[in-house]
């Protein structure tokens, strides 16, 4: 497990815990090797990739001085997007909201991924 977790590493303890933890995870999987250390790469890039993703529209949100509420309307036409339709897409509250979305796609990747033996 040593190889996988050295190429995650750098980022800190917490980052390095969650590494490690994904790492058992898929290690008692099944995943081994490079396939183990792709997996993993896949997962925490995913989630990282989400969380600032998700950091980003909280910044922009908070630069413009406006409520979340208030935002999708002042900034929908300006991005092209119907002002509700953004507003579902940013509210924690909706069903199709940020961690719906994070919740199926990780579903996604995880489903996808398949441990392969090295040949």
């Amino acid at each position: 497990m040593g190889a996988a977790v050295a190429s995650h590493a750098g980022l800190g303890p917490n980052y390095q815990a969650f590494t490690e933890r994904v790492l058992g995870v898929l290690s008692s999987a099944g995943f081994k090797g490079v396939h183990l250390d792709a997996a993993v790469s896949a997962v925490i890039h995913y989630v990282v990739g989400a969380a600032v993703t998700d950091a980003a529209w909280t910044a922009t949100v908070r630069r413009s001085a406006l409520t979340e509420r208030d935002w999708p309307t002042a900034a929908g036409d300006q991005l092209g997007v119907e002002p509700d339709t953004l507003a579902a897409y940013l509210s924690r509250d909706d069903l199709a909201g940020p961690a719906a979305r994070f919740q199926s796609g990780l579903r996604a990747i995880l489903i996808g991924l398949r441990p392969r033996q090295l040949r």
